[in-house]
């Protein structure tokens, strides 16, 4: 029997290649240094509160938080703090006990670096803070849209 390079390509499963290249494509995610993102929620026990699973405490839901990571996981540079300011907009878009304001919503936007923004899927980050109807209608409560006076970061 002749040894061959397509019977040894048939026995490698593509799935394992391709987990094998995720898991060194994350060895060097530069926001490995200084993150490590929560375990992915079970989606009916995150859609079954207003607040979803926040299983490291953060004040961010779970789902948010991996959507923010995955954001900038391939990203060749981010620093801590450009992470954090990215999680400080995820934080305050989803639904809480205080009122939502437009301006203070578009002032952390504001403070993404434009590398991060340009990454980030703004209407599909607010559908997916927003993925249920209960917090649909909890966000439309406590919307507070610009009043024109103060629009100063």
């Amino acid at each position: 029997m002749s040894f061959s390079a397509w019977a040894m390509v048939k026995e490698i499963k593509l799935s394992e290649y391709d987990a094998a290249i995720e898991r060194r494509l994350l060895e060097y995610a530069a926001v490995n240094a200084f993150y490590q993102a929560p375990p992915v929620p079970d989606g009916a026990v995150d859609d079954a509160t207003l607040l979803g699973v926040d299983v490291n405490e953060n004040g961010v839901r779970d789902a948010l938080e991996i959507l923010a990571y995955r954001t900038v996981l391939y990203m060749g540079h981010i620093e801590e703090r450009e992470f954090d300011d990215l999680l400080s907009y995820v934080s305050y878009l989803q639904p809480r006990a205080e009122p939502i304001f437009e301006s203070e919503l578009s002032c952390r936007y504001l403070m993404i670096t434009p590398e991060v923004r340009s990454e980030l899927n703004l209407v599909e980050l607010k559908e997916l803070a927003l993925d249920t109807e209960v917090r649909q209608r909890r966000f439309e409560e406590l919307y507070k849209p610009r009043d024109g006076d103060n629009d100063d970061c």
